[in-house]
């Protein structure tokens, strides 16, 4: 009765003396802890503990006035977290138990968000890849083997040159060590080779980890795969360089128009604009042609939008 009095100011606590329904109990709440008598009615404390193990991992702590050895050992064996003797001093109990409660509860809750931390690294949709201070790999994420073919266990203490091409420049891995040693994060693009020897392009982000002294000890880095994106820039740098080349080779003159005929820009010499003025960007093509002219340029330059 003093513990269920005094808990109920720091905890919220729901007690029963059926141990019968303990499960039924957990089902409905949440709890954080289960504290049990040793000795009960229904049950003893050992084979609650059994029964919930099969498919709870809640912490547990048994009381119980019994000092037997080979019961302590059961307990422990079973997975009880505390094993707590009864005495007289009910206050001492109290503070001793609290002190459990409260230590258990906070490891429980750190464990919490190591896990859901642990989710968001393993379901990031780009690759994560964790080194020590010599670049061997120590983590790799799922990503990572989707996107590049290895396995965790085929990189695991190997180093992150694995994945070298060979292909990206010298001064990129230069830069990358300026900053890592430098204790800053780098970002910037590599060109690496998949486990079947396929090229493809990654957006990276390297940043150092430190402990509490401020000491770097790992490498964490955050890979996105611009594979698709690097080849479309190259084809539209391409397409365009051929157009460009197009374009040089006819002699005539030519005008890149707005939709209302304002110059952007012309291909051709001074000498075949019939103006004597050299700034004629930004003007409308009446402003530079003769009214003839530029009447056949608009009509074409419309024909053209109209067309798509």
């Amino acid at each position: 009765m003093y513990l269920e009095k005094h808990a109920n100011r720091l905890f919220d606590l729901h007690s029963t003396s059926d141990s019968l329904k303990v499960e039924s109990m957990i089902e409905k709440y949440h709890y954080d802890i289960i504290l049990s008598d040793y000795d009960m009615p229904d049950m003893d404390g050992l084979t609650l503990l059994k029964t919930l193990r099969r498919t709870q991992d809640i912490p547990f702590i048994i009381l119980t006035g019994k000092g037997r050895e080979e019961i302590v050992i059961q307990a422990l064996n079973l997975g009880v977290n505390y094993y707590l003797q009864k005495n007289h001093d009910f206050k001492t109990l109290f503070t001793e138990l609290s002190h459990y409660i409260q230590q258990i509860v906070e490891t429980k809750q750190k464990e919490n968000e190591i896990e859901k931390l642990s989710l968001v690294v393993e379901q990031s949709s780009a690759s994560i890849v964790v080194t020590d201070i010599n670049t061997k790999i120590e983590y790799v994420n799922r990503k990572f083997s989707e996107v590049t073919g290895y396995i965790p266990i085929e990189v695991l203490g190997k180093g992150v040159s694995i994945l070298k091409s060979g292909l990206t420049p010298h001064e990129t891995y230069k830069s990358l060590w300026k900053a890592l040693l430098a204790g800053k994060e780098w970002e910037g693009i590599f060109l690496n080779k998949k486990k079947k020897d396929e090229l493809f392009w990654v957006q990276s982000r390297i940043s150092p980890l430190r402990n509490t002294k401020g000491e770097t000890t790992h490498y964490i880095s955050t890979h996105e795969d611009i594979t698709q994106r690097m080849e479309m820039e190259r084809e539209l740098t391409k397409i365009q360089d051929q157009n460009k080349a197009m374009l040089n080779a006819i002699p005539d003159l030519i005008f890149y128009m707005s939709k209302e005929g304002r110059i952007l820009s012309y291909k051709g010499s001074q000498n075949d604009l019939l103006t004597d003025s050299p700034d004629i960007l930004g003007k409308l093509v009446n402003e530079v042609l003769d009214k003839e002219a530029a009447a056949k340029i608009m009509f074409y330059n419309q024909k053209a939008l109209q067309s798509g």
